[in-house]
């Protein structure tokens, strides 16, 4: 219980005021929900972009051991499956590229809107200051 006078007290005298006061906090805005709902399609969109990428990633090896099947059995009747295999394995390395390239330029549009939004916020809060400091209000005023 000593300690605990002492603790009260220190923090009283730290305060200012005297007495503890329950510190009362503004809600502050957040620009990151609305950024996320301006961008949630092009998110959603570019996340199964990469996605189909990944999975086709593995496409490719196996087309490879097929190919490789084929050529170890040397049947010439069916050797448009080695053609097959490796028109499959030239398809799935531009779709993979195509989608890749898609992904890299959504989450870079992404990047530029979130800079530009995060840029338009401080460049407003910068004119509700220097409106403020021609009027003579003073610094820490600000919080109105």
């Amino acid at each position: 219980n000593a300690a605990n006078k002492n603790v009260l007290n220190e923090l009283s005298q730290n305060s200012g005021h005297g007495t503890l006061k329950k510190e009362v906090r503004k809600k502050t805005a957040s620009i990151f929900l609305p950024i996320l709902k301006i961008n949630s399609k092009t998110i959603v969109t570019s996340g199964i972009l990469k996605l189909v990428q990944i999975l086709i990633t593995f496409v490719s090896p196996l087309m490879l051991s097929l190919l490789i099947a084929e050529f170890r059995r040397a049947n010439t009747k069916e050797s448009w499956k080695c053609y097959l295999y490796m028109g499959c394995i030239f398809v799935t390395a531009t779709v993979q590229t195509i989608f890749g390239n898609n992904y890299l330029y959504l989450s870079y549009l992404v990047g530029v809107r979130v800079r530009a939004a995060i840029l338009q916020a401080v460049y407003q809060k910068t004119l509700v200051v220097s409106n403020r400091a021609r009027k003579g209000e003073f610094i820490f005023d600000l919080g109105r």
